[in-house]
């Protein structure tokens, strides 16, 4: 994740591109420049397309479990089952968490903006994060 953020920052910022830090809305705002809206966009659709792959390796892994599982052929019932709904935990857990962090970066990107207020901005960014992190911890403790 590192690697792609590093990538595309080299690749879109350029002299004149940059973010300032406005202090009376508590964000940072593109200077104005095409190159900070494309990197905007760029930014918005790897986090899609990596999410996009997390989810389908989890799929692929999903049915190699399932593959292997009935390749195995274990005689133990309650063994088989406790094994089947341990996988079957971990497996929804981690696309929970894939989800729940997509959805905080629409809430950044797009949702904010939807009403002008800088008073609904601060809070709904402030609770979209908290929120998104704190359901993060209880779906990872809930496995």
């Amino acid at each position: 994740m590192v690697t792609s953020v590093s990538s595309l920052t080299a690749l879109t910022m350029r002299d004149g591109c940059g973010y300032v830090y406005d202090p009376d809305v508590y964000l940072w705002r593109p200077l104005p420049a095409k190159c900070a809206d494309d990197f905007l966009s760029a930014e918005f659709i790897a986090i899609v397309a990596l999410t996009a792959i997390s989810i389908s390796l989890n799929v692929a892994t999903a049915a190699r479990l399932l593959m292997n599982k009935m390749a195995l052929g274990v005689n133990r019932e309650d063994w088989k089952k406790r094994r089947r709904r341990r996988w079957t935990i971990m497996f929804v857990q981690s696309v929970i968490q894939d989800c729940l962090h997509l959805f905080d970066i629409i809430n950044v990107t797009y949702i904010w903006q939807l009403c002008d207020d800088l008073r609904f901005q601060f809070f709904f960014l402030t609770f979209s994060f908290i929120l998104i992190y704190t359901l993060d911890g209880y779906v990872l403790q809930s496995g």
